[in-house]
């Protein structure tokens, strides 16, 4: 199992910091080394890739950038095969390959002794379940450096109405709440108990199932075979369909007359994509326009545990089996978690919540201070310290992180496929996705 969790912290300054990390092989020359390095168009290197520089200047750094996933990986695999494999490959939440599989399949060079050697990974910089997850027995082949939260916005008077409150109503207790109150307003086509802005709106698709499978903190590969899991997924799948449904309505909506929408009734889910504080300062400003009312937030627990969250992880990176040079290599995967840039500008189109402490909190310090206007226009006042603060007790409430399973997904999505249209129960589209994922672990 890599259900590994990682919720950790680190600098957004206007000053670029430095690596923070040991200096690789300092018993040796640097001349002629060289790291190769595959990552997405959109990923958050830049300053990584400057302050690698200034640290190890007489190394070599050579970027392929990919448009998709899909291509990317899949020069990634055949590289693998041929014994041409890069050194560095950074991941994302789109990712099309079971990473988990590959790791047990010994295709990336363990992290784990890195990590016990390297001074200024600790608690006091990165959370105290990160650190723990290197203290155990298990092999580490990634370091993470974003996740995804999910957060939800609603007037206040219908948050308190359906006595929804953070810390103490469970992502059970929520998703009945807000399925009662949808099947009360299914003939009203334009009340929208559920919105998703960035479906909607035509932004970055993300899939509710892999984000609703890792808040929910279930691990399938681990948990299948407990006596619970049957119904814990089923809630998911559930959850999942209510909420296709829901940004159908939505769009459907848009295309009528969007200004008849009743924002009364609405829970509202913004950009996953944006970092944590960013998210929150914004949208509590642009949603009381809609709700013409005061916006209350809740960012979604999990099943059991009301004061805990987990989330889905948006970008890591990992060093290849075959790599030569992989302290060096890890050294630069460092830099990016220490360099993760979150600090808003209008030509960013994506960036998610930093697993770095001060990189977080510099963000949080820099929204307390100042006003800031959406890509709409939408006038974004300087956040009070009760919402700094909340914030930062949100951010350290996210006690899990799990790997996008693409896998998994396809299975859900398939298999049960027959109970999202209505037309068979969930019990037999439930013993065909078991059916599935145990031929896929005997493979």
């Amino acid at each position: 199992m890599i259900k590994k969790v990682f919720v950790l912290f680190l600098c957004l300054s206007f000053i670029l910091s430095g690596c923070n990390v040991q200096n690789a092989e300092t018993s040796m020359s640097l001349e002629n080394k060289k790291l190769e390095i595959f990552c997405l168009e959109g990923a958050n290197i830049s300053y990584a890739l400057i302050a690698f520089r200034e640290k190890f200047p007489e190394v070599r750094l050579s970027v392929e950038k990919f448009k998709t996933s899909t291509e990317m990986e899949d020069v990634l695999i055949n590289r693998i095969n041929t014994k041409q494999a890069p050194d560095i490959v950074i991941f994302d939440f789109s990712t099309t390959l079971d990473f988990e599989k590959l790791a047990q399949k010994k295709a990336f060079y363990p992290l784990t002794n890195f990590v016990k050697d390297d001074v200024d990974f600790t608690s006091e910089k990165y959370l105290s379940a990160a650190v723990e997850v290197f203290q155990s027995n298990e092999e580490q082949y990634f370091l993470p450096f974003s996740f995804m939260p999910i957060i939800n916005y609603s007037p206040r008077s219908l948050m308190e109405s359906l006595q929804i409150s953070q810390g103490e109503t469970t992502l059970e207790e929520y998703f009945h709440a807000v399925q009662n109150h949808a099947e009360e307003n299914t003939d009203d086509s334009y009340t929208l108990s559920f919105f998703r802005l960035f479906q909607v709106f035509g932004a970055v698709d993300i899939p509710i199932v892999p984000l609703l499978l890792s808040v929910a903190d279930i691990d399938i590969a681990e948990e299948m075979n407990s006596p619970n899991f049957k119904e814990k997924l089923k809630l998911v799948i559930d959850f999942s369909r209510l909420i296709e449904l829901q940004d159908q309505k939505a769009k459907n909506a848009y295309d009528t007359n969007w200004s008849f929408v009743n924002w009364k009734n609405t829970f509202a889910i913004s950009h996953s994509y944006y970092d944590m504080a960013t998210d929150i300062s914004g949208y509590i400003s642009a949603y009381q326009s809609y709700f013409k009312e005061e916006v209350e937030y809740f960012m979604l627990p999990t099943l059991e545990d009301a004061q805990k969250s987990a989330c889905l992880l948006s970008s890591w990176g990992s060093i290849l089996a075959d790599c030569e040079n992989p302290k060096l290599a890890y050294d630069f995967l460092r830099c990016v978690m220490d360099n993760y840039e979150v600090r808003f500008q209008q030509n960013t189109s994506m960036w998610f919540t930093p697993v770095s402490k001060e990189k977080m909190f510099e963000n949080i310090e820099l929204y307390k201070s100042r006003s800031w206007m959406m890509k709409d226009g939408t006038v974004v006042h300087p956040i009070p310290d009760s919402v700094a603060e909340n914030i930062i007790e949100l951010y350290h409430s996210v006690t899990a992180l799990h790997f996008p399973n693409p896998k998994f997904e396809n299975f859900i999505a398939t298999e049960f496929y027959d109970y999202f249209q209505g037309i068979s129960e969930y019990d037999v589209c439930y013993e065909k996705f078991l059916n599935k994922m145990n031929l896929y672990h005997e493979e």
